[in-house]
Parts: structure tokens; sequence; C-alpha cells
């Protein structure tokens, strides 16, 4: 478990830090005008179980940044974050149906790409990152193209 320490040296996990810095932002900004927070309010989502995150990689196709699973499990699955907060493995759903309707079988959140990961090389990856991005605008295409004949 990743320990993060308080001024006076006491021990806190990364769940407790996150949930603090997210109370002491509430507390900041009680009438939540800052960008976003009228939409989350400083609240989080109840966590996501390790088997939801799972089978959401699985229906993707996808493998979740393990910073993001442990935010999920054991912060919230969505909720308060940056801007209008992190998304929920519902809401990742719902803003992606392309990816699972059209069988798109690139990730939209691929491992290469992180920089903290020891096979990252911006430079040959880039080809590859432009075909993922094709694919998905065709598949987006399909989509808005089947809905315009459904109207």
């Amino acid at each position: 478990m990743t320990k993060i320490f308080h001024k006076n040296n006491s021990e806190i996990s990364f769940p407790e830090k996150a949930k603090e810095l997210i109370k002491l932002a509430k507390e900041a900004d009680p009438k939540c005008r800052a960008f976003g927070a009228n939409y989350h309010k400083y609240e989080l989502n109840p966590t996501a179980t390790i088997k939801e995150v799972r089978q959401f990689e699985k229906e993707y196709n996808i493998k979740l940044p393990e910073g993001f699973v442990k935010y999920l499990t054991e912060v919230g699955n969505g909720g308060a974050g940056p801007a209008y907060g992190i998304y929920s493995l519902e809401m990742l759903r719902k803003r992606n149906p392309s990816l699972k309707q059209f069988g798109c079988k690139k990730a939209f959140i691929d491992q290469r790409f992180n920089s903290d990961n020891p096979d990252y090389d911006p430079y040959s990856i880039r080809e590859e990152w432009e075909k993922i991005c094709e694919e998905y605008e065709n598949a987006s295409e399909r989509l808005l193209d089947d809905e315009c004949l459904n109207l």
C-alpha cells in the first residue's frame, strides 16, 4: 500500500489522503463555484469492486492503469475530481458506446501509452496510435450514420 505522510509524520494511506484532499476542497469551496464543482459537489460515488473493474476491462478489451483501479476500488467509483469530476465505470460505458458496438479491439487507455511503462516509446507507437484514432473515428461515424438512418 502506498503511504503518504502528514506534516507531523503520521502515516496515512492513498485512499485516506485522496478523501482528505476532497474534503479540504469542499471546505474551501462550499458553494461549489470552482469549474465543474457544481456537477460533482465534492462527493465520491461508492467504490467499485475489483470484480466490477475486471469485468469492465474484459468487456472493452482494455487494461486500466493500476492507479486508476486503486482509485475506483479504494477511493470512489467516480465523483469528485478535476473539472466535472472522475467518470465512474458506468459513465465510461455510456460515453464510449462505439468501442463495444463496433468491436474496436484497441483500448482507449493502453498501457504502452503510459510514460511510466518501461516499454514506453513515443516514436515507435505513433503509427499505431494513429490507427487506433482512425478506427475509433470510423466507428463513431458508423454510429452517427446508423442514428441518422433511424430518424
